[in-house]
């Protein structure tokens, strides 16, 4: 797999510049800065774009899983689903997509270059398939047996893993915190994650609030992060945690609360893939 940190392009829907144009300048100013190249996809039905864009498996081959949200499947929400057969992006044609017979939202992968992560939504969105087939089938396109599944957070009408658990390298991952939640999650979820095979790194949020949630859902390309970031007083704890977890990395701020109150942060407007040169 290719992990955040081996990326090198950055893709935004071409609707985020009209919508949100003070987020879109911060962005970019940030991204001219660091030198890091970026485009837009099109034909998109609204700012968002890591769910229904496919996941890079290699240098050369993307995977397109089915995009049908729960969370869309009303009437009322048709106009914002994008279709991933009708986007386009630059570069498309030089690479190989696969495609998948899985539901899944990008929001849901995280992966190391030898490990992926979803939440257990995973098993919701594919009632059709027993859970072994499902893990069989992850495995398979993939390309690991290094499959994990947690449980979703309680009350997350998303069910994404992107705003709980992040990878930090090969051997290590970070976690939300999780200490509002109820003592029956954070019974179940602190015993899983004993069972990962991973260096566990634990947030600490002093001081918690609507959107304590966004810290994680970061875009994090080679070695820069940008952090959506509310202007909340207690947010200062928070960066100085990321700054000596991911030292040698440069961290921005980015004023986020327009998108967050859409119920989604910086990775979820963003799709970032490893270009060759």
């Amino acid at each position: 797999m290719i992990p955040d940190w081996r990326t090198n392009f950055l893709y935004f829907s071409e609707l985020l510049p009209r919508k949100h144009p003070k987020l879109f300048k911060n962005l970019i100013s940030i991204l001219n800065r660091e030198n890091i190249k970026y485009d837009f996809i099109y034909s998109t039905a609204d700012i968002w774009c890591r769910d229904y864009m496919p996941i890079q498996i290699n240098k050369d081959t993307f995977v397109q899983f089915i995009y049908n949200p729960k969370y869309l499947r009303e009437k009322k929400y048709e106009n914002l689903k994008t279709n991933p057969e009708k986007v386009f992006w630059k570069e498309k044609e030089k690479f190989t997509i696969r495609f998948s017979d899985l539901v899944i939202d990008g929001g849901n992968v995280i992966c190391s270059e030898k490990a992926v992560i979803l939440t257990d939504r995973i098993f919701e969105d594919n009632k059709h398939l027993k859970k072994e087939n499902v893990l069989e089938k992850l495995s398979k396109v993939f390309q690991t047996e290094n499959i994990y599944i947690v449980p979703k957070q309680p009350y997350d009408l998303y069910g994404h893993i992107d705003s709980m658990i992040r990878f930090i390298n090969n051997d290590s991952i970070l976690i939300n915190d999780f200490s509002k939640e109820s003592s029956s999650f954070i019974s179940k979820f602190n015993r899983l994650l004993k069972n990962l095979p991973f260096d566990l790194v634990f947030l600490n949020i002093k001081a918690f609030h609507k959107y304590s949630w966004c810290y994680l859902n970061y875009i994090r390309i080679g070695n820069t992060i940008l952090v959506p970031v509310t202007g909340h007083y207690g947010e200062h704890h928070v960066i100085e945690q990321l700054k000596k977890i991911f030292n040698g990395h440069e961290i921005y701020e980015i004023p986020s609360i327009p998108i967050l109150r859409k119920g989604g942060g910086l990775h979820c407007i963003t799709w970032n893939i490893l270009r060759p040169n």
